[in-house]
Parts: structure tokens; sequence; C-alpha cells
């Protein structure tokens, strides 16, 4: 069934099937054997266990971890087939019950060199005994309880565990709708996020013309990395298809495995938690110092593109970069103009395209591309690819036909190392070889859940992965190349470990819209919890991406929205434009004179803050904390900040409140404890709590903590630019 985000009243479920079944209705305590030992230490790991509950404690913090109740199974196992039904990368996950087991007995329990050892024996639907060995140990530095069914046709397990008392929430990889995630049922996996998304009528209108609206928890780079309030943390870090349930007064997870390895941490702070985390899953580096100019979004081919760009630069815009995604070509389908996935250059579009970049390069201009690991169903690089056996598989071993918007397209197998090596190759000679200097690298979740791959594994087991290893590849494109530091490449999809390859992340593709479903309030929420998951450089399209023309209502880009998504994104680290599906139905960067100038000056404020941007870069790379963050990291004891999730710190000392409300002059702000100089005016607010701000639009409004250590040389960064004088 189609995932939903909506509050769970019940205790605590047992395996998230096609029906729910509440565990707590069988009233069925797991029994001790006589000879189990209650008191377990593999320092600094303790297991104390009472009739009633199995506690998890790490010495070194003194804290609990983990609560297991022993007045009903926390663990379950079943045997069960997939019965999922996708359409265009939107998942509808259900499954075949054959078997269900539940826990019945622990029946021993003991301390060796490589853990704590637990087995467990379960009551089976069959009748049969399934048993269980839990393992809890330390795996670098971090406390991991590994759980695994003897029997390998057992291909679910769910382990339920007790919650804290007005615990909250946060994490999950980019999560478009919440913040605080308590009360959620959140489907780890990576699939387009919809088109809507909640808002309507568009999401009804995307359901029943391609099942494709999404809904408030569907999400491109979902991260199983959760840390709650209680300053305690989980995470897995196996790529199969997994639901986390935060329940009210217990949590659940239930992985499409027969085997769990969780690993739990507690921390004194929650920056230590995400730092602790990162260490052991890849952190991000910084960008080259070029990618902290504007990179103006433009395509048409070579005349249009330089008209736009010498507009941009006479109007004082800093444009160190210019993104042609058409570098390939455009196909006009009924989604709009598209690209041709044949990666080579349109020669017609771009004249002698090699040295037009070169010519552009001399000028100080870099030139950033676009690809994914599609292949369209012409050309000489689809029919080599073909024949030499670089694609994805159906279940008859044909190439897998896989019906995009617009057109058929073919994925490259990437679990083939040979068909690595030949994408790798093309990207490195067709792009890079050309001069790019980066490029989108598009995709990566759409990888069909029946398919075949090349190492002898379902589709199923490499869907989240495949986002990974497409991350990886072009990671490998750079290192290789020898321009590891110099190339940016951006990435929307992504899972555990994307960010130790991923250069940049986009928000994928919001509608053209202000709204919190899937416009630009969505935007924001999605960067701050793929922050705090270790997605910490990420941006979003500027005006947004997906433009629809509707019977009921149109969905286009006014000026309004555009340059208000400009005034938020001046506080991303990567400041780019994009002209979406349908870019004569937008209002553009170049529309006219006026917006010209506007979006210069915008670009203008956004280069003044590249010094504050590179040493929040260096702080990324070295902790894992995020450049745009949510309040509660810095502000835990204000508990009003778990719900805030229109408005962000960039770094420690400024709060930035985006206007997200259509026709909007005025913004409001959540201010916490302590004084705060709000940018435009200089004003001094002393009081903490929600406060009013005028916003004219095109003025970026920012409030700066007062005792920060730099405060005048922040004040001076983010003053409002003075009109030269007629």
């Amino acid at each position: 069934m189609k995932s939903s985000g909506q509050s769970v009243g019940f205790r605590c479920v047992l395996f998230s099937a096609l029906v729910a079944i509440p565990a707590g209705c069988f009233h069925e305590p797991v029994k001790l054997a006589p000879s189990f030992m209650r008191h377990m230490e593999l320092k600094p790991i303790i297991v104390d266990t009472t009739q009633s509950e199995m506690r998890i404690l790490d010495e070194r913090q003194n804290r609990v971890l983990l609560r297991l109740s022993l007045s009903d199974a926390f663990l379950s196992l079943r045997r069960a087939e997939d019965m999922v039904r996708e359409r265009m990368a939107s998942y509808t996950m259900a499954d075949t019950v054959k078997e269900n087991c539940r826990l019945k007995q622990l029946a021993s329990g003991k301390v060796e060199p490589e853990g704590i050892l637990i087995e467990a024996h379960l009551n089976c639907s069959s009748g049969a005994t399934a048993i269980a060995d839990l393992t809890i140990r330390l795996v670098d530095g971090a406390p991991v309880m590994a759980i695994k069914a003897r029997d390998h046709r057992f291909n679910r397990l769910q382990l339920v565990f007790q919650a804290e008392p007005d615990e909250h929430i946060f994490g999950g990889g980019e999560q478009f709708t919440h913040l605080d995630l308590r009360g959620k049922r959140l489907p780890m996996l990576t699939e387009e996020q919809g088109v809507g998304r909640g808002a309507q009528p568009i999401t009804a209108g995307a359901n029943i013309t391609a099942g494709a609206g999404g809904s408030d928890v569907t999400t491109y780079a979902p991260v199983p990395f959760f840390f709650t309030s209680a300053y305690r943390s989980f995470d897995t870090v196996q790529n199969e298809y997994q639901v986390w349930n935060f329940g009210r007064s217990c949590y659940s997870v239930d992985i499409w495995q027969n085997e769990l390895q969780l690993s739990f941490n507690t921390s004194g702070s929650y920056a230590a938690l995400i730092e602790k985390y990162t260490a052991r899953t890849g952190r991000m580096r910084p960008l080259p110092d070029w990618a902290l100019g504007t990179i103006l979004g433009v395509q048409g081919g070579k005349d249009k593109v330089e008209q736009v760009l010498n507009a941009a630069l006479a109007a004082g815009n800093p444009v160190t970069a210019i993104w042609i995604q058409d570098w390939v070509g455009r196909r006009l389908t009924n989604f709009g103009s598209q690209l041709w996935w044949r990666w080579l250059p349109d020669e017609k579009a771009y004249p002698n395209f090699r040295g037009w970049v070169a010519s552009l390069r001399a000028r100080g201009i870099r030139v950033l591309g676009y690809v994914n690991p599609f292949l369209a169903d012409e050309g000489p690089i689809f029919e080599e690819a073909k024949q030499r056996g670089f694609l994805v598989r159906d279940r008859l071993g044909q190439p897998y036909k896989i019906r995009t918007v617009g057109f058929p397209a073919y994925l490259i197998d990437l679990a083939n190392a040979n068909a690595r090596t030949y994408l790798k190759g093309i990207i490195k000679q067709n792009m890079l070889q050309a001069g790019l200097a980066g490029y989108m690298a598009d995709f990566g979740e759409w990888l069909p859940w029946d398919s075949q791959m090349a190492d002898g594994e379902r589709g199923a087991a490499w869907h989240n992965r495949y986002a990974t290893e497409w991350a990886r590849l072009n990671r490998e494109v750079i290192r290789e190349s020898g321009l590891e530091g110099e190339v940016v490449f951006f990435t929307r999809s992504g899972f555990t470990g994307s960010a130790a390859h991923s250069t940049l992340f986009w928000a994928g593709d919001q509608l053209v819209t202000f709204d919190e479903f899937d416009g630009l309030a969505s935007a924001i929420t999605g960067m701050l919890t793929g922050g705090v998951s270790g997605l910490t450089l990420n941006h979003s399209d500027i005006g947004g991406y997906t433009t629809i023309n509707n019977p009921l209502k149109n969905y286009h880009r006014s000026r309004e929205l555009l340059l208000r998504w400009a005034e938020m994104a001046v506080f991303t680290p990567f400041f780019r434009n994009h002209e979406g599906n349908r870019p004569e139905k937008n209002y553009q960067v170049y529309s006219d004179e006026r917006i010209t100038g506007e979006f210069a000056a915008l670009g203008r404020l956004h280069q003044r803050l590249a010094p504050l941007m590179k040493q929040l870069m260096a702080e990324a790379a070295a902790s894992g904390m995020p450049l745009m963050r949510p309040l509660f990291l810095h502000y835990p004891a204000d508990h009003n900040t778990f719900a805030l999730r229109h408005q962000f710190m960039l770094g420690r000392d400024v709060i930035v409140a985006p206007v997200i409300k259509e026709g909007a002059l005025k913004g409001r702000v959540y201010l916490p404890a302590g004084g705060w100089i709000e940018s435009s005016t200089g004003t001094l607010i002393r009081s903490s709590g929600w406060h009013e701000f005028a916003a004219p639009l095109g003025v970026p409004v920012a409030f700066i903590r007062a005792d920060a250590p730099e405060v005048a040389a922040l004040e001076a960064l983010l003053a409002p630019e003075k009109k030269p004088e007629n």
C-alpha cells in the first residue's frame, strides 16, 4: 500500500503489511529460559534483563541505548512474496505472507569475545519453531545489534523497541514534509518524490494520469539514520527496503531481509550523534571556489545562451558558470521540453562544442552539463551497450525497456564492472574531455524491482543501492580524471553512503509553487532533514522545476515565486536557477531587464557569503554538520524549535526565515533566547518568540546572533546592497 505519514495511534505494529496487526493485542509475554543470563557485560556494553524488559546500556555514557519489552514479542520473522507495483518510479509496496513467526522465548545468553550472544526461539504459524541469533557488540566504536534468522527462507524481519515519553525524531534523509518524524511511518525507498505530494488538485491529477502523485513521505534520498530529542540514535547500513514506524509507545523497523544490523548510539548533543554517524558512513567535501558564484541555468543553443550570459554579466551578476542541460539536444514530449539521453553534444545547437566551451573558460566562465544512467532507445552508444550486454535485464533476460516520462529508455547495469567502465568512459570522453567543469547526475531511483542484475541479484536487492553506486561511479570518474576538487556533479537520489561520493546534492523536482507539499517550502524542509542525515551540501532549483498545463489549474512560475526562491537560495552553497520543463510558460531570470538586475543583486549577495560558506563546508567535512541547520541543533532546550521546518540557521550565527506565502510583504521568524540583529534594518531584537519583519520582494532578510564572534563582519556581509545614486 502507498506510504502514509499519518500519525499512528497503535501501541506497536507487528509487520506493516497489507493489514497492520497490533502486537499488543496478543498479550503473549516472552519467556526466559531458566538458564538465561540476566546480566551480561562486554565492556562498555551491558545487557540487563528482567521479567518485563531487556535493557541495553553503554556505560561510557551511563545511558540506556535500547529497551525491548518482554510483555510481548519484540522480534518477528516472516516468509513472504513481494507484491510490488511500480509506475514511473513510484512504488506500491505490499507482500503476501506465507508464514509468520513471533518471539516466544529467549533460550540462552552468553558473553563471548565476538559479542553478547542471545538465542531466540519463535513460534510460527505453521507450528514450527524458528531460531534467530542476536549478537550485540561494538563495531567501529558504535554498539550494534545483529539479528539473523537461521533459516534463510525467512525474508522479513521486524524489531520493536520502546519509545521515550515526549521524544522527538529527526533525520531519515530528505523528508520534504515533516521535520519531526514522531508518529510517522517512513518507507526507506528511493523513488520519484511525486508530483504534488498532497497538494491539490495536482496530486489527484498525477495519480489519475500516471500514478505519480506521491505522498508526504515519498523521497528521492531516504537515509535510515534517526536521532531523537533524548540524545540517542538508530541506523542501519543495509540497502534493503525497510519501514520505520515511530509510534507513541514504541518504534519498529521492518526490513525485507532475514537479518538486521541495527547501530545505536547516545551522546550529550545532537551534533555529536551526527558526527559519530557520518564518521562511519562518509562526509561531503568542500566545493571549489568557482562553485560559489552564480550558476546560470539557460538552454536553447549557443546564440541564446551567450545573449543571456552577456546580459547577466552586464547587470553585475557574478556568473562563474553556465549550466546548459541541453548540451545533448532536446526533444518535445507530452511533459514538455526534455533531453536526448544519447550523451553526445548537439553540434547543431552548439557548433564546435569543445571550442566554444574552451572560449568560455578563457573568459572565466565554466560550462556544466547533464547526464543520467539511462540510454535513449536509439543512437550509437545505445546500440553498443545493448550488443555488449551492458543494460539492466528483465525477467526474461532481455534488456529492460523502461517507460519514462515521454519516451522509453534503458538503464546501464552498475553491477557489471565492464558496463561501469564503459559509462565512465563516455562521461570522461564526451563531457570532461570536452571541457565541462561539472554536471547534473540525474536519476538513480528508477531501477525496476523485478529486474535482473549482472551479479545475479534481483533489482529488489539493488534498488536503493543503485542510487549510491551511481554517485560512486561519478566520483570515480572525476578521481580517475585527476579532477577531484575541481569538477562538481550534483545528484538527487541517495541512500546510506551516498554522501561519501556525491560532491553536491540538489532537492529534485519541486513544483513551481510556494506550497509545503511540493513547492518552495518543501525544498527547505527536505534540505534540513537531509542535512542532519549527512547530506550536508545541498541546494534546490531556483524557481522550481515541474510546470504543468492543467484544465483545472495551471502551474506556471511567477516573477514573485522566482525571486522568493532566489532569496532563499542565497543562503545555500550552490546558487543555480532552472528554466523548468516548460520554459516558455515560466518567468525566467532573463525574462526582462528588471528581473535580470534583481537576480544579479541576489547573486552578488550570495557571492559575498563565500567566506562563510567555505568555513561551513570545512566544518561539514570535519564533523558532518550541515551548512543549513534546523534551529534545534543549537537550541535543544527550546522545544519550540522542534517544529520549525521552514526556517533555518546558516551555521551557528545566522537565522533565515524565507517568505513562503504568496503575496506576502511581511515575513515571520521565530527567534530563540538571546539578541538578534535584523540584517535589513540593523535593529536589535532582544525578546525571544515570533516576530514579524518587512520583506520587500527581492530583499533577503536574515537575523544575526548579537553575541556572534564576528557579528560586525556578518552585518557587513548581509547588509542590503546600496543602490547607486543617479
